[in-house]
């Protein structure tokens, strides 16, 4: 599909052509929209989409390798977008081998001699080796654009060693081939390529340099490693040289488990984090294990990528891992947010309100929601998709017959299926024994009927077999989660519109670690408002099916024309505002003041997660791991919070993707990165305050040798045998008086430990037991600690860091 016609354009293009001989420096290329363009061409391979949406500010770019160019700006290379005098040129080569990759042994032998006229036009000499010296690394490009066309090339099933290349191992699928004759087909590549000889590459006539390039046979990777090295030898980046001793790592040592294209807003991430860190605290990113923090992000899904075997198991102390591989299935969607906080409602007392709403789990709860139903008539519900977002999916309702009849199913047909395992039904007919299922509730998933053995009913339908005497459906039950809805929000009454609207807003958080429980949320954020052209209500049935009224998610109101942009400065923050304003908003109009509320409802959640997520339960070192995470909760009119979802992620957007805090709206935009990086700077902090710390550490060892209620309590439990906090409890409780030390400076509040005291007094006796006594101990050390260190004494006043 790739055919010379559409890599013979890219030369004759009066802007690459620009591009190629005034460099790259500082063009406004739009990535996603490059990387879009070349997937559509690597997949299609249609002229037709040359130009349609790679831009340059004014006019089109068109291809001419610029998505090569951003797939190899990797970061090991030590390029400089001055190195490239014909850009043109290097793009169509990276294009051309990728083609090579794709192509039948005819067809790939004409793309490497094209590609070796490519090479020559941009290096005289044509030779390979150059090349690899240019610190372009353009097979890095080549590894990454193989592993997207060809997934099975990223397997990492089995491994093969190189040691003629000295690279160490590379994914090497056993079951695609064998790993003798990988490593034979690289190492003729390699001894080609050393010699210089294009020519070789490009002419063999035994194919198997054809092949080397082959899908199943990870060369490209291996000569980027080796390209890797050989500019790490020289020296080439001047960049590097003075590099400050702190540094962070973004996805190091994670693999993709799932490769379904190439994830450029990680990317975006990264950079704008070298920027920010770099800037504020003179951190930067690292790409060896010699790290402080070691972000992790995946943009499609959340087991996208995963840790390698021995990055668990080798962090040292004062490293800090922002990923726990459990934290997706405890609070990671909205069922196993409602079943974590709904084990955890016996720790707290009946006074000490808020987290998260009363909620049931479908179809699975379906009898225990339709029995709470019963028992409060009246109380509005909504119902939401378990992997749904904007508020696409969503119902409310007051009766429960309204959305789920009983005996009303909707049902697939199976034919003529025999299942088994199933139990026998009194039903006298097919039709009764389709009711007795649909009455059956989550008992019944599958009927089968007979007429000689008549009905029988059954949860699973995978044990089953083609049968003309029986009959059968699968029934099709709503899933997700249904839970109270918040009737009576914060209301905002726009300035001269004459309405009230419903509010929600959006936090940003950090658990800096699971041993203690070091919990933070940044006092920026921003609130979403309702239709401003509706009234909040939900006093009658019309009121409840118009979801303008109720969704506060900019999506749905810009595609009803009722999104209003909010402007900085104004006092009017229409269809969103900052935190501050919503804050205001709840005292002036609601008469509520709920930022305690606001932490308290976060806390109960995340200690209700605690016991699956800290040492107790685990073999991780979870004193070294930690997750940032963005939450959007609704406000009562009694001031209690609710939280409505807790994202476990990175809370940063990728500029351009359309989300209004990642640059469609300027003031949501500036608020969501002094909340984003405010809670993220927290685990380099016991790195930059050496001062505070080696006070926390003195204050730590006095307090320690003292006989007080608190320590006596910590030396009677025990730290869990893979947490440091026990074996280097000085570094811990220092590392917590520094965190609490910056909060001001950061713009964040302390949950955890600050504020275990309130915790601890609205908890009963089991959650007291389930949190442990070990956390509770190093609580109450820490606030000794922290009076002893006076930190606070170290400067005058605080100004907070603007991130912006």
């Amino acid at each position: 599909a790739l055919i010379p016609a559409v890599w013979s354009a890219f030369p004759s293009d009066a802007v690459c052509q620009h591009a190629g001989a005034h460099g790259l420096q500082g063009l406004p290329v739009g990535w996603a929209s490059v990387h879009h363009d070349v997937w559509t061409m690597v997949e299609i391979g249609n002229p037709a989409f040359a130009h349609q949406r790679c831009h340059l500010a004014d006019a089109p770019w068109g291809y001419c390798g610029i998505a090569g160019f951003e797939l190899m700006h990797h970061a090991h290379s030590s390029a400089v977008w001055g190195q490239a005098m014909e850009a043109c040129a290097l793009g169509a080569l990276t294009v051309e081998l990728l083609a090579a990759t794709m192509m039948g042994p005819s067809e790939g032998l004409h793309a490497l001699a094209r590609a070796q006229i490519h090479l020559a036009s941009w290096d005289r000499d044509g030779g390979v080796l150059s090349l690899l010296q240019s610190g372009w690394p353009l097979f890095g490009a080549l590894a990454e654009l193989q592993e997207v066309v060809t997934p099975h090339s990223a397997e990492t099933r089995g491994q093969c060693r190189w040691p003629s290349l000295g690279v160490g191992e590379l994914p090497c699928a056993p079951c695609q081939i064998d790993c003798t004759f990988a490593e034979r087909v690289v190492s003729e590549v390699v001894v080609a390529i050393q010699r210089g000889s294009t020519s070789e590459i490009a002419l063999a006539q035994n194919l198997t340099l054809v092949f080397s390039v082959a899908s199943v046979v990870p060369v490209w990777r291996a000569l980027h490693l080796l390209q890797w090295r050989m500019s790490s030898a020289v020296g080439a980046s001047s960049q590097q040289e003075e590099a400050p001793p702190l540094g962070f790592a973004f996805n190091q040592r994670f693999l993709r488990s799932v490769v379904p294209d190439v994830d450029f807003p990680p990317r975006f991430m990264a950079r704008d984090m070298r920027w920010t860190f770099g800037r504020h605290f003179s951190v930067a990113q690292t790409f060896s294990d010699d790290w402080v923090v070691n972000f992790v992000y995946a943009s499609n899904e959340p087991d996208a990528i995963l840790p390698d075997d021995v990055l668990l198991e080798s962090l040292r102390l004062g490293q800090r891992l922002l990923f726990h591989p459990g934290v997706e299935g405890i609070l990671g969607e909205k069922d196993s947010q409602c079943r974590t906080f709904r084990e955890a409602l016996s720790w707290w007392a009946d006074s000490f309100v808020g987290g998260v709403p009363t909620c049931y789990v479908l179809p699975e709860e379906e009898h225990r929601f339709r029995d709470a139903a019963s028992e409060t008539r009246g109380t509005v519900w909504v119902a939401k998709p378990v992997d749904s977002w904007g508020g696409r999916g969503i119902r409310l309702f007051r009766s429960v017959e309204e959305v789920f009849p009983r005996g009303q199913c909707v049902e697939e047909d199976l034919g003529s299926t025999r299942c088994f395992g199933f139990a026998p039904s009194d039903a006298e007919s097919r039709d009764q024994c389709r009711a007795r299922c649909c009455q059956a509730a989550q008992d019944c998933y599958v009927w089968n009927w007979h007429e000689e053995e008549g009905c029988w009913l059954g949860r699973r339908d995978d044990v089953c077999q083609p049968d003309p005497a029986w009959q059968g459906a699968r029934l099709i039950r709503y899933s997700g989660v249904v839970q109270r809805y918040v009737s009576d929000p914060v209301i905002y009454a726009p300035p001269e519109r004459g309405t009230w609207v419903k509010t929600d807003i959006r936090v940003y958080g950090i658990a800096a670690s699971f041993d203690p429980l070091r919990l933070y949320v940044s006092k920026h954020g921003y609130f979403r408002a309702g239709s401003l052209q509706r009234n909040f209500s939900v006093q009658t049935a019309s009121d409840l099916a118009d979801k303008l009224v109720h969704l506060t998610h900019h999506i749905p109101k810009i595609e009803a024309g009722e999104w209003e942009q909010p402007r900085a400065g104004s006092r009017d923050p229409v269809s969103a505002g900052t935190l501050q304003q919503w804050l205001k908003i709840a005292a002036e109009q609601n008469g509520i003041h709920p930022w305690e509320a606001i932490l308290q409802a976060i806390g109960k959640l995340w200690l209700a997660a605690l016991p699956r997520l800290s040492c107790q339960r685990s073999l991780l070192p979870c004193d070294r791991l930690g997750v940032a995470f963005f939450a959007d909760l609704v406000v009562d009119s009694a001031g209690v919070a609710w939280v409505m979802e807790i994202h476990p992620s990175l809370p940063l957007k990728p500029q351009g993707l359309g989300d209004p805090e990642a640059g469609f709206v300027p003031v949501l935009t500036r608020e969501a990165r002094q909340g984003a990086y405010g809670v993220l700077a927290v685990p380099f902090l016991p790195h930059l305050d050496r001062q505070c710390l080696s006070r926390g550490s003195e204050a730590a060892r006095e307090v320690l040798l003292e006989s007080g209620d608190c320590v006596r309590k910590a030396a009677q439990s025990s730290a869990p045998a893979n947490s440091t906090s026990g074996s280097d409890l000085v570094f811990t409780l220092a590392s917590m008086v520094v965190e609490d030390h910056w909060t001001c400076r950061l713009g964040v509040e302390s949950v955890l430990p600050r504020g275990w005291g309130k915790f601890n007094s609205g908890m009963t006796e089991a959650g007291r037991a389930a949190v442990g006594p070990w956390q509770a101990a190093l609580f109450c050390v820490f606030h000794l600690v922290r009076e002893r260190a006076a930190c606070h004494e170290l400067r005058e006043g605080c100004s907070e860091i603007d991130f912006s």
